[in-house]
């Protein structure tokens, strides 16, 4: 099956400061993953949710492979999706990590859902880039 992955034109994570741990940088043609241990990638199922949502963020879309693309992460589904999602996904790991009561981070809300069409997944690689 075919993904696509939305990366800037530096082949880098969109809407994530590049200083951020969780800014991934993606090298065409090698499987990359997250720095996180644990934390998944997304990419979409489909061009046309890829377009949709570089429409709204910019950068290139590129089609890709992955490992383990899976529908079901429940905490992606519940995460406030805003301007600051690094600084709350940041703060869920370290919290996590630690062993600590994260669910204040989170809520269900049917504006802030994740992108349509998404999939998460352990690995991406950039295979051409198409848009």
């Amino acid at each position: 099956m075919k993904y696509y992955k939305v990366v800037t034109n530096q082949l880098q994570s969109v809407m994530v400061p590049k200083r951020s741990e969780l800014c991934i940088t993606y090298i065409i043609g090698e499987f990359v993953k997250s720095h996180i241990k644990g934390s998944k990638l997304f990419v979409f199922k489909s061009r046309h949710d890829a377009e949709s949502f570089q429409y709204g963020v910019g950068g290139s879309i590129y089609e890709c492979e992955v490992i383990n693309p899976n529908n079901n992460i429940s905490v992606f589904q519940t995460i406030r999706w805003d301007k600051k999602i690094w600084d709350v996904l940041s703060k869920i790991w370290k919290l996590k990590r630690s062993k600590k009561k994260f669910t204040h981070l989170l809520f269900i809300n049917e504006y802030c859902n994740i992108p349509p069409g998404s999939v998460f997944v352990d690995e991406v690689k950039l295979v051409k880039q198409i848009r």
